[in-house]
């Protein structure tokens, strides 16, 4: 199953998830339900920019992008940020508000129920888009695997201030909306940091440590004196400069050149590797 399957499989999944969970959230005015609800929704629209990364990311470079469209998938895992930010303003004030006046809630027993079979077929949808992500490398598949896993955990969490509220603990509703706000700030964190590190060029950890030890194993390679490296997309690009015995005919030079070049293929998948030889 190639990544723009499980996108729409994502996608189609969470269409009908958000549909229960907004008939529980209309039934029982639940802000914690309601917060769950503005989050499927949020996995709606993020899914579908993300099927839409997945299918202009794979176009293969062209005159305008010469290094191809990689970065289309990061930058829409970006702009998911910006959605979950927007979520968790609303959440937050609405929450305050009805800690000053608390609102009664109602269809307790049939909220609880969809969202344990809504937490359900999150988990088993996350565990799909995980499997998507291992198979294909995605940065996308790898963002909805993180926000379905949240909406399992938030599920849980819902479900335990419904309860509360049952006891006759008003108040857990809103407290609880906090509490899930809160765990949608981390989530947005982690995934702003890790687009914006491949969007800035920044050092993917050990690839260059790494590509070193590899050229430099390579025989008639006597010294690395640079590599850079960086993220696009699922892959990685790599500059190496390589000395060489300035004896070395250019025949021999090139054949050196393109084992330094193989062997990195090697070991990073979908890596773009030029290597440049001077005399060491």
């Amino acid at each position: 199953m190639g990544g723009k399957r499980y996108a729409a499989l994502s996608l189609a999944s969470s269409a009908t998830l958000t549909l229960a969970k907004g008939v529980a959230a209309l039934l029982t005015n639940s802000l914690a339900i309601w917060a769950e609800t503005f989050d499927s929704i949020l996995d709606i629209v993020n899914t579908a920019m993300g099927f839409a990364a997945i299918e202009w990311s794979s176009k293969p470079p062209d005159l305008d992008h010469a290094y191809g469209h990689g970065k289309v998938e990061s930058l829409v895992a970006y702009t998911e940020t910006v959605f979950i930010f927007g979520v968790i303003g609303y959440i937050v004030y609405e929450s305050i508000q009805r800690m000053l006046s608390p609102k009664t809630l109602g269809w307790i027993e049939g909220g609880l129920y969809v969202l344990l079979v809504t937490m359900v077929a999150d988990a088993l949808i996350a565990l799909v888009n995980y499997h998507g992500y291992k198979k294909t490398g995605s940065h996308v598949l790898r963002a909805n695997y993180i926000n379905f896993m949240g909406d399992v955990g938030r599920a849980l969490v819902v479900i335990v201030s419904l309860h509360l509220y049952k006891l006759g603990y008003l108040i857990a509703d809103p407290l609880f909306s906090l509490f899930i706000a809160s765990l949608l700030g981390k989530e947005g964190y982690e995934l702003l940091r890790e687009t914006t590190h491949v969007l800035l060029d920044a050092v993917p950890r050990g690839v260059p440590e790494k590509a070193r030890e590899i050229a430099l194993g390579v025989d008639g390679v006597i010294e690395v004196r640079s590599v850079r490296a960086r993220s696009l997309g699922k892959g990685v690009y790599l500059d190496i400069v390589v000395g060489v015995d300035a004896e070395q005919s250019v025949e021999e030079a090139h054949r050196i050149a393109s084992e330094v070049e193989n062997r990195i293929k090697a070991e990073f998948r979908d890596a773009d590797v030029v290597v440049h030889v001077e005399p060491a």
